[in-house]
């Protein structure tokens, strides 16, 4: 015998009166609310809906654009520093001789100048929308595994000897999607927010930050880091979303030595962070994970 369905409009249906849900203060920038109509358990119900706000970001050097993102509202100098970190192009604090807003008007737009004795990467062309991540090259060869990893600016005491040694108990890591998690706010709110959290050799936290896209969500922890001068301190990684090629690129360059993800990693990552010596964790979640790379290190 067949379940009936509850019909739109028939008499299964409960329809009830409108709830109105405040905006939290500190995310009126990032969220805009719109009515939906709700369907749960047999009842219709007219709610606020809260969603992540997506707004393009130029960012221009010297006046002339590097790059065009979607991201959500809000730490917006962190990203273009980040982006411009994992993108090869800036390696320390000194490399920037000033980062602002292109005007109190203009939030959208990052205007940075690079310092004068630095030279940008070879193939690097201003002027148009760049791309964002590593560019399409089909499978990665050997050759290009290697160059890839000769290009990452990895410094300070995650490259040392007896930090790459390290050796963490598993149960540990929970901590550290907990502290992730309990600075999700965006996401607590919508549901669609990424999250990315850089910790240092003590667990303790040095950046973390969230965004529509999980990309930008990286690119806003390490500058964060960057521009705080905590970058070198980088040993664990952890993001909320699935460990593909390009994030475990960024996590690497910024030092990671450890990188959790809340999904799964693709092949293309679990062979880059084998490469690049890291230990790569998929489907960190309440009391399980996957450890596919750097095994040794967890205990």
């Amino acid at each position: 015998m067949q379940s009936r369905r509850p019909q739109l409009g028939g008499e299964d249906m409960h329809r009830k009166s409108s709830r109105r849900r405040p905006v939290p203060e500190d995310l009126r920038d990032q969220i805009t609310v719109r009515p939906v109509l709700r369907i749960r358990n047999g009842e219709i119900r007219s709610e606020d809906d809260f969603l992540v706000r997506e707004e393009p970001l130029e960012i221009m050097i010297s006046g002339r654009t590097y790059a065009i993102t979607m991201r959500s509202p809000g730490d917006e100098m962190a990203l273009a520093a980040g982006m411009l970190f994992a993108g090869g192009v800036i390696s320390r604090p000194e490399d920037l001789a000033s980062i602002s807003y292109c005007s109190e008007d203009a939030r959208n737009c990052i205007q940075v100048t690079l310092a004068s004795s630095l030279q940008l990467p070879d193939g690097l062309r201003l002027g148009y929308p760049a791309c964002r991540t590593v560019p399409s090259r089909g499978p990665y060869t050997q050759e290009t595994m290697e160059s890839i990893l000769r290009g990452m600016k990895r410094g300070g005491r995650s490259t040392q000897e007896d930090v790459r040694r390290i050796r963490v108990d598993y149960r540990s890591l929970f901590d550290l999607l907990d502290q992730l998690t309990s600075r999700q706010k965006l996401f607590t709110a919508s549901g669609g927010a990424h999250a990315a959290a850089l910790f240092d050799v003590n667990m303790g936290k040095l950046a973390v930050a969230e965004d529509v896209g999980r990309h930008n969500a990286m690119d806003k922890a390490i500058g964060q880091a960057f521009m705080s001068g905590n970058l070198g301190e980088v040993v664990f990684c952890v993001t909320s979303s699935r460990g593909s090629f390009e994030m475990v690129l960024k996590a690497a360059s910024a030092g990671a030595v450890i990188m959790a993800t809340a999904s799964a990693p693709t092949d293309q990552a679990i062979r880059l962070a084998d490469q690049a010596g890291m230990t790569l964790i998929g489907f960190l979640r309440a009391e399980r994970m996957n450890i596919y790379t750097g095994k040794d290190r967890i205990k």
